[in-house]
């Protein structure tokens, strides 16, 4: 009869210990798992943010080239010029790549994310048809002024989405 107290005990104590094991494990990976997530997120802000700094880099050159170019026409330095053709279509080809790879970062379904997409939107109609008007010689429209709005509003989004990202992101540790 005691022998077999003794090893109902042991058996008790065996269940209890394996109980504790397994709610151990399943903590340590819990832990694991948020680790991965906010390591992938962590790599996930840095991306966009690295992203939409070339983006508006890119934006930038692109309104500085058509400055350069309208200058040179009202100086009278007209003709085909193949360095700006090429620069211009290059930037406008950079301009593409990384709007598309900030689409691709972003989520489609965020109100947040739509704001975005739909300013890029904006200034790739601005780009597509009305820079290559500033380029008349009548023509006296504010080349940066044509995109500064939602150059600005782009940047000011990126931020508020990076932060409230970074936010989420950071409650997981």
């Amino acid at each position: 009869e005691q022998i077999t107290a003794s090893i109902e005990a042991a058996k008790t104590n065996t269940n209890e210990l394996i109980k504790s094991n397994r709610e151990s494990l399943e903590k340590q990976e819990e832990l694991k798992r948020k680790e991965l997530v906010f390591q992938s997120r962590q790599v996930w802000l840095n991306d966009l943010r690295d992203t939409s700094t070339l983006y508006l880099e890119s934006l930038s050159k692109m309104t500085s080239l058509y400055i350069k170019k309208r200058q040179e026409i009202r100086a009278g330095v007209n003709g085909v010029d193949e360095l700006f053709l090429e620069k211009s279509n290059q930037e406008s080809i950079n301009i593409t790549r990384i709007s598309l790879k900030i689409e691709f970062l972003l989520n489609p379904e965020g109100d947040d994310e739509k704001k975005i997409l739909f300013l890029m939107g904006n200034i790739h109609e601005i780009i597509r048809d009305k820079l290559p008007q500033c380029l008349i010689s009548n023509n006296n429209e504010n080349i940066r002024g044509l995109i500064d709005s939602d150059f600005n509003h782009f940047r000011s989004e990126i931020r508020k989405l990076l932060k409230n990202e970074w936010e989420k992101t950071k409650s997981l540790k």
